[in-house]
């Protein structure tokens, strides 16, 4: 039979007869082909799978079949081969580059699917193959796999065999013996142990190559497995494939080159990870469903890059994590509703900074232009982050008295209509705390080439750009003390801050310390010079100063600060205090010291304003999150 061109159409699409009518985007199958799946789809009408994969319909006396959340490839019993791509990428209106784009969408998540990372999946085969059906690319991979393996050399292993010979070997099976040779005394039923390749692993493969050389159309798949079954010519199929299958997952270090390629083949052999019918009206299809490769896409790609998003302070990622129950405990001490966040990010949790981001994926399609709907974004994605936030935040240990507000991700996949980050959205802004809030970020997986940029962008925001904020508290140039009032471009509470934020401040010289530590005032001077404030009508708060040598950072003490007497000071108060560098038309920030704190963490200054003030002058005072 001479193989058809591939159809494609996408997920949540709708397929018809060709010479009936239908709506601009649908994609057109031949009668035979139609019938074909319909007939599958009755067929299969109590499998979950089956539903969840293609639905059948009719409108106006018309049938027509809609696709669903599966995506992957579908052969027909006539042969025409039917790939259904991810439609969240259908976005260029050019309908060639649109279905190359979907395409190598669809294999950049395949490659990493349930840890399968077959290293001759690379895009460069796609630009030679444009019309090459997915399933025969996932094919032509494990073949790869499998040359790969015997160029290597496959392993052997001691077996036990059991063989009626004319000399005694290993051990007499006395049994067998009686039975076999009552009457021939010339031979002896023995058992011994026999270095050969017949072993679960190799006889796995075998089994595998088998299936897919019915499985492909393509010749030259084909021709490429019949070649690896002669080599593998003294190895049989299994004839118990889940009790081989078990054993190749047992073994030890020494066979650790088989191990991908085990689990690949327990998807062919058990259709694993991806569903997997043939019949009466279907030859073959291989289907994922496109949440669960985004969601182990990008796992992937957080395991691999959040470790260099900076050594320094050593992120660990753990996907589906388990920590932690929706409900604690019921009446017999466990807990129960196992909560299974994607990924969770977090640092050392003996660092006084201890840091916890957790990210959920969703694939769906949001607009980021549209928050009349609230982008679009299902009400319960929220409650679930929410959940995730509760949890987390409860279980983790309070530091310094602060407790661990963990960070809240969601992304979703890159569309034309959500191209960029949204506002923030805080789940609650309660008085003395710190409340929840999640970002919702786009992941573009069009362009292999920033998938480590933008695995540090979320994390830079996260944990830079998103660090609390501070407080910005309205002043008054003709008063001479600051209202404990919030600026209404910040409506937060001041309560809040006074426990939350640090003042990092220099002293000048030895003369511009003993006037800080006489008066028990620190001083920041207003303007656009250096070491100065920007003078913009807003300030903030510290519970904390500390106060280092301008020469020597090293050298610094930190003090309590009084932030209910913060003042405003023109330079004829300073002046009247006796400070060493007052000058006309200057004003000043006063803050009132108190004791010196004793325990606190050890600070490095240089590291704290790369961090926190990357952008201010040398020398200027800055605020950071305690």
């Amino acid at each position: 039979m001479r193989q058809k061109k591939p159809i494609i159409t996408y997920e949540f699409g709708t397929l018809y007869i060709e010479e009936q009518p239908h709506k601009e985007g649908d994609t057109a199958l031949s009668r035979l082909t139609f019938d074909n799946l319909w007939d599958f789809i009755l067929s299969n009408n109590t499998n979950d799978d089956a539903d969840s994969i293609m639905s059948v319909h009719t409108r106006g006396g018309k049938r027509y079949i809609r696709t669903r959340r599966y995506v992957g490839t579908i052969q027909t019993k006539d042969g025409q081969v039917i790939e259904i791509l991810p439609k969240i990428y259908k976005s260029s209106g050019k309908q060639e580059e649109d279905k190359e784009t979907c395409r190598k969408v669809f294999l950049n998540m395949l490659r990493h699917f349930s840890d399968i990372r077959a290293k001759s999946f690379q895009n460069a085969g796609l630009d030679t193959r444009k019309n090459f059906p997915i399933l025969e690319v996932y094919i032509s991979n494990y073949i790869a796999a499998v040359e790969e393996l015997i160029l290597g050399g496959i392993k052997k292993n001691y077996s036990r065999v059991s063989e009626n010979q004319r000399f005694l070997k290993g051990k007499l099976d006395i049994p067998r013996h009686l039975s076999k040779n009552i009457v021939n005394k010339s031979r002896f039923a023995i058992q011994y142990n026999k270095y050969i390749e017949d072993i679960p692993q190799n006889r796995i493969v075998v089994s595998t190559l088998q299936k897919l050389y019915e499985d492909s159309h393509s010749t030259t798949n084909k021709a490429r497995i019949s070649a690896l079954l002669g080599l593998l010519s003294d190895v049989p199929s299994s004839n118990n494939i889940e009790r081989d299958l078990k054993l190749s997952f047992s073994t030890n270090r020494l066979f650790s080159a088989y191990e991908l390629l085990i689990k690949w083949s327990s998807q062919f052999l058990l259709n694993k990870g991806f569903t997997n019918f043939s019949g009466a009206c279907v030859n073959q299809s291989l289907l994922f469903q496109a949440e669960r490769l985004f969601e182990n896409f990008v796992a992937y790609l957080f395991k691999k890059y959040a470790p260099t998003y900076d050594r320094s302070i050593s992120l660990k990622t753990q996907t589906q994590n388990t920590r932690y129950c929706l409900v604690d405990r019921r009446s017999d001490g466990k807990g129960m509703f196992r909560l299974r966040p994607d990924i969770v990010v977090e640092t050392d949790k003996n660092n006084p900074h201890y840091e916890c981001i957790i990210l959920d994926t969703k694939w769906k399609a949001i607009d980021g232009d549209n928050p009349d709907h609230n982008y679009l974004i299902d009400m319960k994605d929220m409650y679930q982050m929410y959940a995730y936030g509760q949890k987390y935040r409860q279980g983790e240990t309070p530091r310094a008295g602060h407790e661990v507000i963990p960070k809240l991700v969601l992304i979703y996949p890159y569309s034309e209509k959500f191209t960029k980050q949204l506002p923030e959205f805080v789940y609650e802004d309660i008085l003395d705390r710190y409340g929840l809030s999640l970002m919702v970020v786009p992941f573009d997986l069009t362009n292999n080439r920033s998938y480590e940029q933008q695995v540090h962008n979320i994390i830079k925001s996260v944990l830079i750009a998103k660090k609390k904020q501070p407080i910005l508290l309205q002043y008054d140039l003709e008063d001479s003390t600051f209202p404990l009032v919030a600026a209404e471009s910040m409506p937060e509470y001041t309560p809040r801050i006074k426990s939350d934020m640090m003042l990092v401040g220099c002293y000048k010289n030895k003369q511009h310390k003993e006037w800080i530590l006489n008066n028990h005032l620190y001083n920041i001077r207003l303007g656009k010079r250096n070491g100065s404030l920007e003078k913009s009508g807003l300030m903030i708060a510290a519970s904390r100063l500390l106060l280092y040598d301008k020469d020597n950072p090293i050298e610094y003490t930190v003090y309590e600060l009084d932030t209910t007497k913060q003042v405003l000071a023109n330079s004829d108060i300073m002046i009247d205090k006796g400070y060493p560098d007052a000058k006309n038309s200057r004003s000043y920030v006063l803050y009132f010291m108190g004791k010196e704190v004793e325990e606190h963490p050890m600070y490095d200054v240089i590291s704290l304003r790369k961090s926190f003030a990357p952008n201010s002058r040398n020398n200027a005072p800055f605020f950071v999150e305690l």
